[in-house]
């Protein structure tokens, strides 16, 4: 280089280098960063949605649609290491906190953005590996039964009812280990930002339901997840290194293994109702400045039934005959009927005050009403003690969760994406169908789970009676309702898309950020 020559470098002909932009070769690595190391809540929010959908897409087919063939063995979500214990998992049960929660939680309670920004971005980064993972133990899982007979994909299945060192594979633990320390950092961040970045002079009562269903369903995620975490780094730990913790003829406890993961599993797959109640309150006017008396029935409601389903998880414990843990917890189902039906009893009696004007956000919260109701119905024949042993290893328990989870946590989300939004034209024109896409999914909920309902109380896991031919017009109907709920699904989101009003930031546009009280 000569003396009169700059000193800028080129990366082409007449084209200079900037050194804080990334060149071609790190394309891939920007893209990355991007992707996960944004702090924006919001956008982060966003992508937690099109993962969800993308997981959504791919499992339920699997799960669901594809398993109605011949012969139709049912829904199955209470069975470990199945297509619909991975959508229950990866899908419903963090749908509202990672999706909805995450986007408008700082808004509800005065602040700017999360307590640690970051720290979504991890969870997002965890639950993007955890569904890599997930995708490579399915095709395996998928392989593996390609190549065995029939009376051996028979068998599997039935091995796979119980939480047993067996029951995962080992890619499979791995991701459901990956994705439940996501969801620990989320429970983390949520907890940390509503105690201490609320604005000044609100207190807790002041934050709306859903923020107390959020921090409700956060505290229990961290009283449970760890446990859970432990025992799948214990299972795969004696899976490779053969330390003998949870194999019977080393000498180890596998009915630790089995409590250890059903005293996480069990409380997290109850916990999505908890946020689904705020938004059913919030999308029927019960706020805590218009209705403070229903307001405060609701947070004691929300928080006792977070704290019961903490305790009845020995409802599913292994242990001996003698034991009172299985009355005990049986006792605690039970009482969890106390506050559920002093919640729904808020809920009418705030809206036969106020009176009801029917749009179709409440038409949707109304049926997640009807839903919760119905759950916690089932919730009593499982509780008694005459009646859960004879219904927990049934098809009763796989209908429970599904009408929760599908029902009540699925008609949640879209009443709280569809509140508020703009009445345009194109909005108006797209009602009927929006109405359209009510009715399907309500009618598709029904008539996938009550049959199961039915098969369960004679005693009989689906896919069991599936085998022995039995119930094939109730499971036939089943079929139908699942169809009736992709279809549902598929029209709800054509609209959104049509009108343009998937935004979150129309969302929620009822839900006003608590004012700080006058000292």
């Amino acid at each position: 280089m000569t003396p009169g020559e700059s000193a800028t470098t080129h990366d082409g002909p007449g084209r200079p280098s900037d050194p804080g932009r990334f060149g071609r070769a790190r394309g891939a690595a920007a893209l990355l960063w991007t992707c996960v190391g944004t702090s924006d809540h919001r956008r982060i929010a966003r992508r937690n949605l099109a993962l969800i959908v993308t997981l959504a897409v791919a499992l339920g087919p699997l799960a669901f649609l594809g398993q109605w063939s011949d012969p139709p063995i049912g829904v199955s979500i209470h069975l470990a290491g199945t297509p619909q214990m991975a959508f229950a998992f990866w899908v419903l049960v963090p749908l509202l906190p990672a999706t909805i929660g995450m986007h408008r939680l700082p808004m509800m309670i005065g602040a700017e953005r999360f307590a640690f920004p970051k720290l979504n971005s991890f969870a997002f980064f965890f639950f993007l590996v955890s569904a890599a993972l997930l995708a490579s133990a399915l095709i395996e899982a998928r392989l593996e039964a390609g190549s065995a007979g029939p009376s051996d994909s028979a068998a599997a299945v039935d091995a796979t009812g119980d939480m047993t060192p067996a029951a995962f594979s080992s890619l499979f633990a791995f991701a459901l280990l990956i994705g439940a320390a996501g969801m620990i950092l989320l429970s983390i961040n949520i907890l940390v930002t509503t105690h201490m970045c609320r604005a000044a002079g609100v207190r807790w009562l002041d934050l709306p339901s859903f923020v107390w269903g959020l921090c409700c369903a956060a505290l229990v995620s961290l009283l449970t997840l760890p446990v859970g975490c432990l025992a799948l780094l214990l299972q795969m730990s004696d899976r490779w290194m053969h330390f003998g913790l949870f194999d019977a003829s080393l000498g180890g406890f596998p009915t630790l293994y089995a409590n250890m993961l059903w005293f996480a599993a069990h409380p997290t797959l109850h916990n999505p109702v908890l946020p689904a109640i705020g938004i059913i309150a919030a999308a029927l006017g019960i706020t805590a400045r218009g209705t403070p008396a229903a307001h405060r029935i609701l947070v004691f409601g929300i928080t006792s039934l977070a704290g019961l389903s903490v305790l009845h998880w020995g409802a599913q414990a292994t242990v001996r005959a003698d034991s009172p843990l299985p009355a005990v917890a049986s006792a605690m189902g039970l009482l969890r009927l106390i506050p559920a039906a002093v919640i729904v009893a808020a809920i009418l009696r705030a809206v036969l005050r106020n009176g009801l004007r029917v749009t179709i956000p409440r038409l949707y919260a109304l049926s997640a009403m009807f839903f919760v109701v119905v759950g916690m119905s089932s919730e009593l024949l499982l509780r008694t003690l005459s009646m859960g042993s004879l219904l927990a290893d049934s098809s009763f328990a796989g209908a429970h969760l599904g009408v929760l989870l599908f029902g009540a946590v699925g008609s949640a989300f879209f009443a709280a994406i569809l509140e508020r939004q703009p009445r345009s034209r194109s909005w108006m024109s797209s009602a009927l169908w929006t109405s359209a896409a009510a009715l399907l999914f309500f009618e598709g909920v029904n008539l996938a789970f009550f049959p199961d309902y039915l098969i369960g109380i004679r005693g009989y896991p689906s896919h069991v009676a599936a085998s022995l031919g039995m119930f094939d017009r109730l499971q036939r109907i089943g079929s139908v309702g699942l169809w009736l709920i992709a279809l549902g699904v598929v029209v709800q989101a054509l609209v959104l898309v049509r009108t343009r009003s998937v935004s979150f930031a129309a969302a929620w546009r009822s839900v006003e950020a608590p004012l700080p009280r006058d000292k």
